[in-house]
């Protein structure tokens, strides 16, 4: 089983706090949230493909890690 990364509990616990009722978040929020305001960046940042539209608290935690 893969370990976590070092910075992924910190990380999904800000997630957590900045959006509390949501378990799926939308790109434009998860773009506000890392602070870029190119959509095609922040997609590149992700590691997603145009067209999706939501990323989980858990796949934007590890991907920030």
């Amino acid at each position: 089983m893969p370990r976590e990364k070092e910075l992924f509990r910190d990380n999904l616990a800000r997630i957590d706090a900045a959006f509390p009722e949501k378990e799926m978040i939308r790109i434009g929020e998860a773009k506000k949230f890392i602070g870029v305001r190119n959509h095609y960046t922040a997609l590149k940042i992700l590691g997603m493909k145009k067209g999706e539209e939501f990323i989980s608290k858990c796949q934007l935690a590890s991907r920030l890690s």
